[in-house]
C-alpha cells in the first residue's frame, strides 16, 4: 500500500510540474501591432528580403542617436506607469472600449 501511494503522489507531482512548465506566461504573449493595416507587406509578400544592415547601416549608427532623452524617458515612465497596457513602441495603449490610443504624457 505505501508504495502505491508513493507512486501516485509521485506521479501527481510530476504531472502538475510539468503543467506548471509549459503554460505559455501572459507576459510573453505576442501582440498585434496597433496599426494593423500598415502590418501588411508592400507587394502583399515576404518574398524580399530585409536589407536594412546589410550596406553598413547598422555600422554608421552611433550609440548617442539610439539612447533616448530624459523627456522620453519621463514619457515612457509616465505612460507605463499610468496605463498597464501601454506599448511604448508605438507609444499606444488599449482604451476601456479596446481600441488603442496615443499616450500623451505632460513631459
Amino acid at each position: 500500500m505505501s508504495k502505491m501511494v508513493k507512486l501516485v503522489t509521485l506521479a501527481a507531482i510530476t504531472l502538475g510540474f510539468s503543467a506548471v512548465t509549459t503554460i505559455p506566461a501572459h507576459a510573453l504573449s505576442v501582440i498585434a501591432p496597433a496599426y494593423a493595416e500598415q502590418a501588411q507587406p508592400q507587394g502583399g509578400t515576404y518574398d524580399s528580403t530585409p536589407i536594412a544592415f546589410s550596406s553598413g547601416a547598422a555600422a554608421s549608427a552611433s550609440a548617442a542617436s539610439m539612447s533616448l532623452s530624459a523627456e522620453e524617458i519621463q514619457h515612457v515612465t509616465w505612460c507605463a506607469t499610468r496605463y498597464q497596457s501601454y506599448h511604448a513602441t508605438d507609444n499606444t495603449y488599449q482604451t476601456k472600449q479596446g481600441a488603442r490610443a496615443e499616450c500623451q504624457s505632460p513631459y
